[in-house]
């Protein structure tokens, strides 16, 4: 990053780091997945007052490789799985609809 671009804003809400993350495609939410250690992923709705706020959160047990939205659902990769996750703006929750991947 050059020196003199400002910093906009800390995301601090991780405990051990980001993994990954993703814009909406309106732009006003964000979503952030982290470490396998945090196992947290985060959306936050972008504010002009004060920035991107935390409005919904939820733990996961598997590695997150990548994140995408589709419409106001978040798709998480990782290593031998893919999964479809809802939101509101107090909760994020696993929908149930998941595939699972099995190399031979």
């Amino acid at each position: 990053m050059p020196k003199n671009m400002p910093k906009v804003q800390a995301l601090l809400e991780h405990s051990d780091g980001i993994r990954c993350m993703a814009f909406s495609p309106c732009n006003k939410y964000l979503v952030s997945v982290g470490t396998v250690h945090d196992q947290c992923i985060i959306v936050y709705k972008n504010t002009p007052k004060n920035g991107w706020n935390k409005i919904a959160a939820a733990k996961f047990k598997d590695i997150i490789d990548s994140v995408i939205w589709s419409n106001r659902k978040v798709i998480t990769v990782g290593r031998r799985h893919l999964r479809v996750w809802e939101w509101d703006e107090k909760s994020v929750s696993y929908v149930g609809m998941q595939l699972t991947i099995d190399f031979w």
